[in-house]
Formats: structure tokens, sequence, C-alpha cells
């Protein structure tokens, strides 16, 4: 929920900035879309945040979904995440 979120705004008693607090909310294995960000990190510009993750080297990836509006239209947006990383006993199948 958003009291996790705001818990995370703090690393090693430094406030985070809002890119941190996205990336570590990324990193937690949730998605976020820019209706969200706004509403989480009050982000206006989540496409941004994540292209400059992107040339940090952070496997961001995106995928153009449709949501419904109040007015019962739908709207395209892009949402956002990071894939999981399997383990290499993961990867067969097998636990250590």
């Amino acid at each position: 929920g958003v009291d996790n979120v705001w818990g995370m705004c703090r690393r090693g008693g430094k406030e985070m900035s809002q890119e941190q607090r996205i990336l570590a909310y990324l990193e937690s294995g949730k998605t976020i879309t820019p209706l969200e960000a706004l509403r989480l990190f009050d982000c206006l510009a989540l496409s941004q945040r994540c292209g400059s993750l992107r040339r940090q080297g952070k496997n961001i990836q995106s995928e153009l979904i449709e949501i419904p509006t109040q007015s019962g239209k739908k709207k395209h947006v892009k949402k956002y995440w990071i894939p999981k990383q399997l383990s290499l006993w993961e990867d067969y199948g097998q636990n250590p």
C-alpha cells in the first residue's frame, strides 16, 4: 500500500529522489502506470524517469495497455515493470 511506498522514501537516513523511489517500487516486483506514479510519487513524467533509469542500465520493460476512464471510454497508457530475474536453480526448476 501507500504506507510501504512512503517507507521506501529514505535509504540510510537520506531522502530518496523521485527516480530512486520509482526504481525501488519497480524493484519490489510491482508494475506502475503514469496515473499510479502521479498518485504514489507526485510524478507527472513517468516515461522520462523510466528513460533515465534505462540509460543507467536498468532493465525496465513497458507495454501499452487499455484502461477504462470514468466516462466509460478506453484510454491507452504504458505500464512499466522490471522483469524478475531467476536464479540458476529456478531456471532448472530445482531448489538448492
